[in-house]
């Protein structure tokens, strides 16, 4: 029987397995990014390869029971390293332009003013880890749409599912938001006793 992490500290050894390899492997991907960028078929191999080791990780991990807490925390990150990089490559070859990033973005440019006010919570277990809305996922599909559309040189598409990615990564991130509600914190440590 595996070993499951059921206490939901943060422990990079549940990332020892096939899961955990299939998460991880978006890492060095992310670097190589830039040396493939010049020979468009590899360029696009790696983000395949990459889209294909998120959508396995998780039921890979379901599958031989190595769900966890950190595999959920490195999944997340391993997507948003990838993702950036790969977006910030794809720009510097000329398949978008510099908003496209920005649309596709919008989620993690708002978060980022209010994740470092939440993450100990969430990494000290005083919040459960927070399960992906269904309007994220629609924008990361989407996102994921218009990088292929950007390829096939459909330029319209690619531009389409950018805006429909980035507004539901804008909706994401206000469900995120009034789910953690970051100013709580900071507001009852101010209010006089």
């Amino acid at each position: 029987m595996p070993r499951v992490n059921t206490t939901g500290r943060l422990r990079f050894r549940d990332l020892a397995n096939v899961a955990g390899a299939l998460t991880l492997v978006r890492l060095p991907l992310a670097f190589v990014t830039a040396f493939t960028m010049h020979d468009r078929r590899l360029f696009f191999g790696v983000f395949a390869v990459a889209m294909l080791s998120d959508v396995l990780d998780g039921p890979v991990a379901r599958w031989t029971g190595r769900t966890s807490r950190a595999g959920a925390v490195a999944d997340g990150w391993a997507d948003k390293i990838f993702l950036i990089n790969y977006a910030w490559t794809m720009q510097m070859a000329g398949l978008i332009e510099p908003w496209h990033m920005v649309v596709w973005f919008l989620r993690e440019i708002l978060q980022g003013a209010w994740v470092p006010l939440v993450a100990l919570d969430y990494a000290w277990q005083r919040k459960p880890w927070p399960a992906p809305t269904q309007v994220g996922k629609v924008g990361t599909v989407a996102i994921a749409l218009a990088i292929c559309a950007a390829f096939a040189d459909a330029l319209v598409l690619r531009d389409v599912l950018t805006w429909v990615g980035g507004l539901s990564g804008l909706v994401a991130a206000l469900l995120y938001l009034r789910r953690d509600r970051p100013w709580q914190r900071f507001l009852r440590r101010r209010r006089p006793d």
